[in-house]
């Protein structure tokens, strides 16, 4: 009896999920049957259905555009706007620490998620709408996270060394309390009032898809966060979810009307752990529509940071402007054919990301990567990090060597860090024990870290000024004596004694600007067990007295300074800078591509050819090949090289073995005004021969092969696992040769005693 009621629900289970498509490409917006027809023209592969809160569960209008929906065997994502409704908004707060609203929420919910659950081409929810703006960081929610935190008012005034009589504080009082303990005028109560807003956050986030999981319990049906509006929500997803919408718009966040912002899915990614699907801005506030070749160029940015695909804004814009219509059908119908569903980034460097500094406001004060301070400038300090970590997210994104990573401290495991050699840690104020030791480990192992100001903060017994004994053993300092804070207080580095971390930087080597790229904050070091690499400045407080021979003498005071020190520790390298390293520090600046390009070159497998540290064109190394995108209005000449283990005939370029001891490959590209390619490898040579391929046909492919200095080569063949046998025309000078070949033991087609230069064509038999 049992047996058969499993297997019934397993039946029930397989025919309620809908074929979830290899990419995502969806828009906002509709809501009519009809429109269905015009939106799969558009290259639209998933159908976005939000759906606004409804008391009496009428959903008519939805159902009839499911139906149709599920007649064209069309996915589809309900996207629940799980914030109150402003009828509400009076009496509810929008909170996990709020019976009331919860209690709404279950009720919603109860109404919703039935009436949707069993529909057949159903993929997955959306849960949240600008969440971090709607969510009640209420003062009531802060008395219970203190009384959680810290049990007794004995515990909590001894941690802030403040007499506390009452739980009932406010936030802001509690901020403007602690300014005097230290100049950064940011204390362990400042710390608490950040860390509550963060997991009341991440509770509401938790709440959300906990509620909706147990009332679908199909683990088949993916839940995303999202769309979700600020990077430091982005940060804190919890990890029952399966996908995060980042919608990061230029009008909203930083106007980057260059990229969109596409940094937000790497950061979404989080070294991999979820699938991202960006929403992009289509048309503006004032009604004026993006332009296609914009749209395109945001696809394809995002993409290279990971995405696997994207949700534009509005329909309309879509569908009213033909233009953009069918550019965008065109470039979905590219990137199915073009780029493997699969494909992700590879990098060996990683952004490890606390959402603590705020790093840049919106235009209401809104910080929108940490929880630091509070919005519209509330209390003391008005800023702390300033533009970090923002400033190295944008530094970063698209550099020589391609992408880079991001991780938060959650994703700070043994499993993820052993993929990466180089971590920039900016500000990482919060490292449980067990993320200090696995950062100790990783080091240890070979890896490089490295950090500033702020290391440790919520973990350390002084903030800012001293680290947790694991940190501290790590990075080899003691204590930051002293903080210098001002927004005069503006320097430059300057290299005191090399390393052969940065064989470029020799000692005099003076890094920053005209007026100072480091600052507005130096912290003062007396001497540490670390090497000191590179001075801010040295300053000395007070004398000392000393007795010489009898005599008493007054000598000056034991120098302290703002330095960069070194820690080699194990097989690794823990760099610390008692700065706010990347707040003004930026690629203008002498010396940072230097610095930078020295770490991350430690790892990276391809490098873009003469064109700087920021190129003019992206590149994204990606497991099934290299992604090469050109942002700019003019055709661009693309050299790269790239060590691998074999040498790949890649579609759509020309390769050339630059070196044979390491096998480094040279790629020659052209790339037309806002077009991009994908460079999959499609063969392998031995030995290695110049070759240009092409792989425009799903159904085969073309080499041409230039002078081997053996005069012969053995080709393998890279073809979909459904291909059995191949047809292959080889033509040279010598004759033209017609050949059948099957796989061998590893799926590859082998051609051997090629002669060069030879035109080959390959073809699949269908049998």
């Amino acid at each position: 009896m049992w047996r058969r009621c499993w297997l019934l629900v397993l039946v029930f289970v397989v025919k309620a999920v809908g074929q979830t498509p290899a990419w995502f490409f969806a828009s906002e917006g509709v809501r009519l049957p009809e429109e269905l027809d015009e939106y799969r023209k558009a290259g639209m592969t998933v159908l976005w259905v939000q759906i606004g809160y409804r008391l009496d569960g009428d959903f008519s209008d939805y159902d009839a555009l499911l139906d149709e929906a599920d007649r064209s065997k069309l996915p589809y994502i309900i996207a629940l706007d799980l914030r109150l409704p402003p009828a509400l908004q009076l009496g509810f707060r929008c909170a996990p620490h709020d019976p009331a609203y919860i209690t709404w929420l279950r009720r919603w919910l109860d109404i919703v998620i039935p009436h949707f659950r069993n529909r057949p081409n159903l993929i997955g929810y959306a849960l949240g709408r600008e969440v971090d703006e709607a969510v009640s960081y209420d003062d009531e929610g802060f008395s219970l996270f203190l009384q959680s935190r810290y049990q007794t008012l004995e515990q909590l005034s001894k941690a802030w060394q403040l007499p506390i009589n009452s739980w009932q504080v406010s936030q802001v009082a509690v901020m403007q309390a602690d300014d005097g303990q230290n100049p950064l005028q940011y204390g362990r109560p400042s710390l608490d009032v950040a860390f509550y807003r963060w997991v009341t956050l991440q509770n509401l986030l938790t709440l959300w898809a906990q509620e909706v999981r147990s009332r679908d319990p199909n683990p088949q049906h993916l839940i995303f966060a999202g769309p979700l509006t600020t990077y430091r929500s982005l940060a804190v997803v919890p990890p029952i979810y399966q996908g995060i919408i980042p919608y990061i718009s230029p009008e909203r966040a930083e106007a980057d009307w260059l990229a969109h912002n596409c940094h937000a899915v790497a950061i979404a990614r989080r070294g991999g752990r979820f699938i991202v699907i960006p929403m992009l801005t289509t048309r503006l506030k004032d009604g004026r529509v993006i332009l296609p070749e914009a749209l395109i160029r945001w696809t394809m940015a995002a993409i290279g940071m990971g995405a696997r695909g994207v949700i534009f804004s509005n329909w309309s814009a879509i569908n009213d402007v033909p233009s953009v219509r069918d550019n965008l059908a065109a470039l979905a119908k590219r990137i199915q054919r073009e780029i493997p569903d699969n494909a992700s980034p590879v990098t060996r460097t990683a952004i490890l990301y606390t959402p603590f500094g705020e790093g840049a406001l919106d235009s209401q004060g809104f910080p929108l990567y940490g929880f630091a301070i509070l919005p519209g400038f509330q209390t003391q300090p008005l800023r702390l990090s300033w533009d970090e970590p923002a400033s190295l997210f944008f530094s970063l994104r698209f550099n020589a060597w391609g992408t880079v990573d991001v991780i938060t401290p959650s994703e700070l495991t043994p499993e993820i860090l052993s993929r990466y050699r180089v971590l920039f840690a900016p500000v990482a104020a919060y490292l449980e024990p067990a993320m200090q030791a696995n950062l100790v480990n990783f080091v240890a192992n070979g890896g490089v870290v490295v950090a500033d100001l702020g290391l440790g903060a919520f973990q350390a017994d002084a903030p800012f000024q001293t680290l947790p004994p694991l940190l501290r053993d790590l990075f080899g300092l003691t204590i930051i004596r002293r903080l210098v804070v001002g927004p005069s207080v503006r320097t430059n580095m300057v290299v005191v004694q090399p390393h052969p971390l940065f064989p470029n930087l020799p000692q005099g080597f003076e890094i920053g600007n005209a007026v100072g790229a480091f600052g507005p904050v130096l912290g003062l070091m007396p001497a540490a067990r670390a090497h000191y690499w590179a001075l801010l400045t040295v300053a000395r407080t007070g004398k000392r007295i000393v007795k010489e021979r009898e005599q008493i003498r007054a000598l000056p005071g034991i120098p302290e300074r703002a330095a960069v020190l070194i820690n080699n520790y194990g097989r690794g390298f823990a760099v610390f800078a008692s700065t706010f390293l990347w707040t003004i520090w930026s690629p203008r600046d002498v010396g940072f591509d230097l610095f930078h390009g020295s770490l991350i070159e430690r790892g990276a497998s391809l490098r873009v050819v003469g064109r700087g540290f920021v190129p003019s064109i992206w590149v994204s190394e990606m497991d099934k090949g290299i992604l090469v995108i050109n942002p700019t209005d003019t055709p661009q000449q693309v050299k790269l090289l790239w060590r691998t283990p074999i040498f790949y005939a890649l579609t759509n370029a020309t390769v050339r073995p630059a070196s044979f001891l390491p096998l480094v490959q040279e790629i020659n590209l052209t790339l037309a005004p806002h077009d991009w390619a994908f460079l999959k490898p499609i063969a392998d040579l031995s030995p290695p021969v110049e070759v240009t391929a092409d792989a425009s046909e799903l159904q085969g492919l073309k080499m041409k092969t230039g002078a081997a200095s053996g005069g012969k080569v053995t080709v393998r063949f890279w073809m979909p696992s459904n291909v059995k046998q191949l047809q292959v025309f080889v033509e040279s000078e010598e004759a033209k040769q017609k050949r059948e070949i099957v796989p061998d033991q590893w799926g590859r087609f082998v051609l051997e005693d090629v002669p060069t230069p030879a035109t080959i064509t390959a073809q699949p038999i269908n049998k």
